[in-house]
């Protein structure tokens, strides 16, 4: 019993977790300091335009990538010995990337006004 346990405490998926957990912690302690701060120096409404903008930049972030992301992820680890066919799926997911940034950054520029607009309420 004692070396199953010792055996699982050794495992690469506890040591995995455990730096995951240490990783979000200290990320949340970051986001609530930088959280702080930002409400006090700009206030309730300037908090929620800085929400605002960080929830636009994600949508665009999103869109610019393709949202691929897990896709490329599954089927580059599903051929982790075939290097042929993860470079299939690499060159792909560039390509797809490439065209969803240009495209969201014609959109972003041509319709900046608007955006502007819709996330702010002001064109400035």
């Amino acid at each position: 019993m004692k070396d199953k346990l010792k055996s699982l405490v050794k495992s690469d998926f506890v040591k995995v977790s455990m730096w995951s957990g240490i990783a979000t912690v200290v990320r949340m302690a970051i986001q609530l300091g930088t959280s702080k701060i930002l409400a006090v120096f700009v206030g309730p409404s300037g908090f929620a335009l800085v929400g605002q903008l960080q929830n636009g930049l994600t949508i665009f972030r999103t869109i610019a990538s393709g949202a691929i992301a897990n896709g490329v992820t599954k089927y580059v680890s599903e051929h982790n010995e075939d290097l042929v066919e993860q470079k299939k799926h690499i060159n792909a997911a560039i390509r797809i990337t490439m065209v969803c940034s240009i495209l969201t950054s014609l959109v972003v520029i041509l319709f900046s006004s608007f955006i502007a607009s819709y996330l702010f309420d002001s064109k400035e």
